[in-house]
């Protein structure tokens, strides 16, 4: 039984960081729980409401910056019902007989004795209040947050030059993966990024990046894109699954009053007993890939991705599912019961969105048939003397038009083209002087794809690298190696971060292994030397 406790307290860690990260939408109701927060942000000034009352602030107002709401913790603890105590730089806070412990000028702290990463940004103390991240009240608090900016503010009409409409039935089918989401919140299925595009609009799809996800930069989407297809909510799902996996029923039975006092737990392990069967090897992908397609094409609004990017990783996710599912049923079977695991509770609402979405003749699941074949097409009219220059136009994976191109190399500049080898292997870019150049996509039969900076068919720059075998590389390229700064993730998630020369580690590094413990110093020839 000690093995299992133990297994409990790290889980007890690992959800409040997962819940702590998790998607809140503009407009939308999340989690169902005991309190309901209403935020309303109107410039600088911000309002606040807890189960329909007014928060007073008497001596710290709640602030907006950096793309988050700070709140004064002090405000919300007697509507929320938790102590609050000071000890200089920390801040102790007592709820449902947990001690959750924040250091001022950091985003750590202890939950129940157990180091956790807690908020997505430093606590700070402001004129003696502790300011924090509105979501950790959230999630900490089980609590609905719903954040909006004043009324009126995100529905103006404004330039249309970045709506980008899907071109063909193969984009559509890919966005209407994210159909529930955006049904559920009046966004267009048919647009990248579900919305018309204004200024407005994506200042509030970043406030809301910002907010629910801890996405300020570029590099925080990558990061959270990347977590989703390795991890996502499967992987808590699984922890809880491994903790179960051969427990005798009055093991079972005393995990369950072990953990009377921490509901969400609770409800998370009788979840995964009672759906473990129904959920077989498909575990959660249809609710973490639904929300993939969502993150990148908000990603997209708020200018951290680009066009093609986006694309690239919508039709990747859009082609994952449905190789993994059998219907548009199938797949909203799976996203309802994934979003019931998050939340702690089934929503009728998007139970009524599902079935319009099946019934309504205008839907795309109804349009569009499931197995429909999401394949670029790869038809090339072939010169017959194997030498000249003929191209044919089409649709681009990411809209608009492309060149493909034959033979290769072409003797012009192409732009917007893609090149497929005989071995199955293709090329999304530029190409300059007969050769790849510029910013590009390349992707590899086995599923291995890089997405970067090419420099005359090299990997040259800056580029991501998505491995078949799990693994990933995020960092600087020379001669198709990786060379210079760069980060590692083995499928096991430890990882490298620091020097690489002509492909391996060799330099200033960190390696950090799966039980976080950390060999700091230099690496020679990928052997490690010393410190």
């Amino acid at each position: 039984m000690k093995i299992y406790k133990l297994n409990l307290k790290r889980l007890t860690c690992l959800l409040f960081v997962l819940y702590s990260t998790s998607l809140f939408l503009v407009n939308a109701a999340d989690k169902t729980t005991l309190n309901s927060i209403n935020v309303v942000r109107n410039g600088s000034d911000i309002s606040v409401t807890v189960n329909d009352q007014p928060v007073q602030f008497s001596g710290q107002k709640p602030i907006f910056e950096n793309g988050l709401v700070l709140v004064p913790l002090n405000s919300f603890a007697q509507a929320l019902d938790f102590e609050v105590q000071y000890n200089d730089p920390n801040t102790v806070i007592k709820s449902l007989g947990r001690t959750i412990v924040l250091t001022n000028g950091s985003e750590y702290g202890t939950l129940e004795d157990e180091q956790c990463h807690l908020l997505n940004a430093p606590a700070q103390n402001m004129n003696g209040y502790t300011m924090v991240p509105l979501n950790f009240l959230a999630h900490y608090m089980s609590s609905t947050v719903r954040l909006s900016l004043a009324k009126g503010s995100a529905d103006q009409t404004g330039s249309t030059s970045n709506n980008i409409t899907a071109q063909n039935d193969q984009q559509l089918w890919a966005l209407a993966t994210s159909a529930i989401v955006k049904e559920a919140n009046g966004m267009s299925l048919t647009l990248l990024g579900g919305g018309q595009f204004t200024p407005e609009y994506a200042a509030a799809v970043k406030s809301m990046l910002s907010q629910g996800w801890g996405i300020k930069t570029r590099e925080d989407a990558l990061k959270s894109i990347a977590w989703i297809k390795k991890d996502g909510h499967r992987s808590y799902y699984n922890e809880i699954l491994e903790v179960l996996s051969g427990t005798t029923s009055t093991e079972y039975q005393k995990m369950l009053d072990d953990c009377q006092d921490n509901p969400q737990l609770l409800n998370d392990l009788m979840f995964v007993k009672e759906n473990s069967e129904i959920l077989g090897t498909k575990t959660l992908i249809g609710w973490d890939y639904s929300r993939l397609v969502c993150l990148t094409e908000w990603s997209y609004t708020a200018g951290y991705l680009s066009q093609q990017e986006a694309w690239n990783e919508i039709m990747s996710a859009a082609k994952l599912l449905q190789s993994t599912f059998t219907s548009w049923q199938d797949l909203a079977d799976n996203y309802l019961l994934g979003r019931k695991f998050w939340s702690g509770a089934d929503n009728p609402d998007l139970k009524t969105v599902v079935k319009k979405l099946l019934d309504d003749p205008k839907s795309p699941w109804v349009t569009l048939p499931w197995n429909l074949s999401l394949d670029i097409s790869t038809s090339i009219n072939t010169a017959k003397n194997g030498q000249s220059l003929s191209t044919t136009r089409s649709h681009a994976p990411w809209g608009g038009s492309v060149i493909y191109v034959w033979p290769y190399p072409p003797s012009q500049i192409v732009e917007e083209c893609i090149y497929e080898w005989p071995n199955g292997e293709y090329f999304c870019g530029t190409f300059k002087n007969g050769k790849m150049n510029g910013r590009g996509f390349y992707w590899w039969p086995d599923g291995t794809n890089y997405s970067g900076d090419f420099k005359d068919d090299e990997r040259e720059g800056k580029g991501y690298m998505d491995y078949s075998d799990g693994s990933e590389y995020n960092g600087e390229f020379k001669h198709s190696e990786k060379n210079g700064k760069g980060r590692y993730t083995w499928a096991d998630h430890s990882y490298y971060e620091g020097d690489f020369k002509n492909g391996v580690r060799d330099g200033a590094g960190v390696m950090v292994l799966p039980d976080r413990t950390k060999q700091q110093g230099k690496w020679v020839n990928d052997q490690y030397v010393g410190p």
